[in-house]
């Protein structure tokens, strides 16, 4: 997945078990469940090893309690090596120095501008809410979920598919109508996924 626009120009690349999941869910019981409400992304797991390129995260974030504002993310071979903020940059860097896989992501969300949370244009300092106004990344621990049949994979399995572990999982918004998102298949195919923030027909 290819984000570029208003700042932004990330790459985040996926394994061979990534699956989208959105809206209802199946568990490992084959109960039917929505886990988000409101919902409206669709998120994966990516590999953790390939992240490369700047974010300019979108909205504020709470961290501790503390407002995390205008954070701008720099990856390099999958690890955020870098960041500036605005506002409580301190906050976001204690949370980097919780363990080794704060570091590296653990989800790849996204989300057209059509959503009603994005055009309400607030702030609400709940990431269940926030983090369905825009695409998003997420550092810290990955989504099981995520992954096919990840459930029933080992733990070797899941590090060689770049699964990433940590204590955390905090979700960035990184998209706007400025934002623009293309996917690069495994055979090298380029699709317009999200096109100035909003989905193109094929993904409608």
């Amino acid at each position: 997945l290819h984000f570029i626009g208003g700042g932004t120009d990330l790459t985040v690349q996926l394994s061979d078990h990534s699956q989208f999941v959105g809206g209802e869910i199946k568990n490992n019981k084959g109960v039917r469940y929505t886990p988000n409400l409101p919902t409206e992304e669709v998120f994966t797991t990516p590999n953790r090893r390939y992240t490369e390129g700047k974010a300019v995260v979108t909205r504020p974030i709470l961290i501790n309690g503390k407002l995390v504002e205008g954070l701008v993310l720099h990856f390099k071979r999958g690890k955020l090596y870098k960041f500036t903020a605005k506002k409580n940059a301190q906050a976001f860097g204690d949370l980097l120095k919780t363990d080794a896989g704060a570091r590296y992501l653990g989800e790849v969300a996204l989300v057209g501008v059509n959503s009603p949370i994005f055009k309400t244009k607030r702030v609400f300092r709940n990431i269940l809410f926030d983090e369905n106004a825009a695409c998003h990344i997420a550092i810290g621990r990955g989504l099981i979920i995520g992954v096919k049949d990840g459930l029933s994979l080992s733990k070797k399995k899941l590090k060689d598919l770049g699964f990433n572990e940590s204590k955390i999982h905090l979700d960035m918004m990184i998209s706007s109508e400025k934002v623009s998102v293309m996917g690069e298949t495994e055979h090298g195919e380029k699709i317009q996924i999200i096109k100035n923030g909003k989905w193109t027909k094929r993904f409608e």
